[in-house]
């Protein structure tokens, strides 16, 4: 099942906003999911 990247970045932005991902590492995977698409 393939999660798209508008999908993954709300994942992402609710692991940050409840602890799980600190604000760096957030940005490093965000980063990482907008480049895997350019």
């Amino acid at each position: 099942m393939d999660v798209s990247i508008g999908q993954q970045l709300i994942d992402l932005k609710r692991a940050r906003e409840a602890g799980a991902l600190s604000d760096r590492e957030y940005e490093r995977q965000r980063e990482r999911l907008i480049d895997s698409v350019e």
